[in-house]
């Protein structure tokens, strides 16, 4: 038996079939891995915001090192913000330990001077001032404070315990025992505050007599 032949008719539309799915596939092709990059729209990069992080040391014993973003720049009193916080157990008759938490609202790190920020700090007693820096010239800040941003730095002093009377005389009392409120702020800064009390000094406990009777021999 012969081979049947396929009408002409039949054939042609078979081959313009063939050749349509060839075209899609190729079409296809292009829109999947790209025709010509020149035709096709660039995105344009979104800019990032470029950030002081402070790094982070690997531990040692247990314990991380932060090595925090320093700078020279001036600090904006108005930018400022001290804390300040007095240890429990304080008495009177001697210096009152003090701590300065000092941070800032600045997006970069710069350093704090007392003096050209103009740093206040009074210390009252029943709304009273008992210290005043004004008198004293000296903010118990002797030395500028470097600051990172958003992060606060701890400086430990000490309030003499003196009143600083007219002109801040050594020779001024002791304060007395009672409960007090310390006050700081830099020109235009806000302002902190805590309260803390001083107690009298314990009295040294008496010593017991030695029994002299107990050295002696036995005769």
């Amino acid at each position: 038996m012969s081979p049947r032949r396929v009408p002409a008719e039949i054939y042609w539309r078979r081959r313009l079939l063939v050749l349509a799915v060839i075209i899609l596939l190729a079409w296809g092709g292009i829109q999947i891995f790209g025709g010509d990059k020149a035709d096709k729209p660039v995105a344009k990069a979104k800019p990032t915001a470029t950030t002081v992080a402070p790094t982070v040391a690997p531990p040692v014993n247990g314990k991380f090192t932060v090595n925090l973003a320093t700078g020279t720049a001036t600090c904006e009193p108005g930018k400022v913000l001290v804390s300040p916080a007095v240890k429990p157990g304080q008495f009177t008759g001697g210096e009152v330990d003090v701590t300065m938490s000092v941070s800032t609202t600045q997006s970069e790190p710069c350093i704090l001077n007392a003096k050209t920020a103009k740093l206040l700090v009074v210390i009252s007693a029943n709304k009273a001032p008992v210290w005043d820096s004004d008198v004293c010239k000296t903010a118990l800040l002797t030395s500028p404070v470097a600051i990172s941003p958003k992060w606060a730095t701890v400086v430990e002093t000490t309030w003499s315990g003196r009143g600083s009377g007219p002109k801040c005389s050594p020779k001024e009392g002791f304060a007395s025992p009672g409960t007090y409120v310390i006050k700081s702020a830099t020109l235009g800064g806000e302002i902190g505050q805590a309260t803390f009390h001083i107690a009298n000094k314990p009295k040294p406990k008496p010593t017991e007599p030695t029994d002299n009777k107990s050295d002696k021999k036995s005769g």
